[in-house]
């Protein structure tokens, strides 16, 4: 069985290879062809030359614009990768730094709800952002975009739920898909104190460690909840994409033979 693990980076906590799993039917998907990770922007030395040994062709970043302008993807000197921008987020809900500064020091979020927000966010991703999601399954179904990578600031849920999509298609259980996605956790976890101390500070430790983590875990029910609903809505991932994120039946077909061993 493929055991899932990172690919270690100095400054970069949730760099994996989405490939390595076993299919239902017994088939596997590539390694080293599609990767996931949380954003780009500490990258160090060593780490800019691991992520050129991976000669990937393609970054799909699905960050706000103001998330790329605050911290951009850092690269490789004189490469040829491709990074293409898919924000998968509400424009309402892309403020900048110095609005999220004066949001933490007024108390706004002293009574905010960050479970019931990331489960509404699943939603929202699922739902609100098919045009954005079929595009991506299409970028990624065109040979000379891969290897590709897809990220987002965590790697957790936006990352998370595009991924969990890529590994059913593929024919992925979702038993393993889901674990695929909780693996977050374990790679997160040596940071996970200094992020919420962090969150805390911003907001002058008027929230709870508990108030917070939901916002800095990957949990069983966000991803098992909304796939129920597409489940339900749809039947199917395959069809899903069809008629929820317009990919047509060639595309999907091309990216199972690009992604399949």
């Amino acid at each position: 069985m493929y055991h899932e693990k990172g690919i270690p980076f100095e400054n970069v906590y949730n760099f994996r290879d989405i490939g390595g799993h076993t299919t239902q039917d017994g088939r596997r998907i590539k390694q080293g062809i599609l990767f996931r990770s949380d954003e780009m922007s500490r990258l160090s030395k060593k780490d800019l030359k691991k992520l050129n040994e991976l000669k990937l062709r393609t970054i799909i970043d699905l960050r706000t614009p103001n998330e790329r302008r605050s911290k951009p993807d850092r690269l490789p000197p004189h490469n040829t990768i491709r990074l293409i921008s898919v924000p998968i987020y509400p424009k309402k809900e892309d403020p900048n730094r110095w609005k999220k500064k004066l949001w933490f020091v007024t108390g706004r979020f002293k009574d905010f709800d960050f479970e019931k927000f990331t489960r509404t966010f699943y939603r929202k991703i699922a739902f609100e952002h098919t045009a954005q999601i079929g595009e991506i399954i299409t970028l990624l179904s065109s040979p000379e975009n891969l290897p590709a990578l897809l990220h987002c600031s965590g790697g957790k849920d936006r990352t998370g739920f595009i991924t969990a999509c890529i590994q059913l298609l593929a024919g992925v259980p979702r038993e393993t898909v889901i674990e695929s996605y909780l693996y977050t956790n374990v790679l997160f976890k040596p940071h996970l104190k200094r992020y919420i101390l962090f969150f805390r500070w911003m907001t002058l430790f008027q929230l709870t460690t508990e108030q917070i983590r939901p916002v800095f875990e990957a949990r069983k029910e966000y991803l098992d909840t909304i796939l129920d609903t597409v489940f339900e809505k749809y039947g199917s991932i395959d069809r899903y994409l069809r008629e929820a994120c317009n990919v047509t039946e060639e595309t999907l077909s091309r990216l199972h033979r690009l992604i399949l061993e």
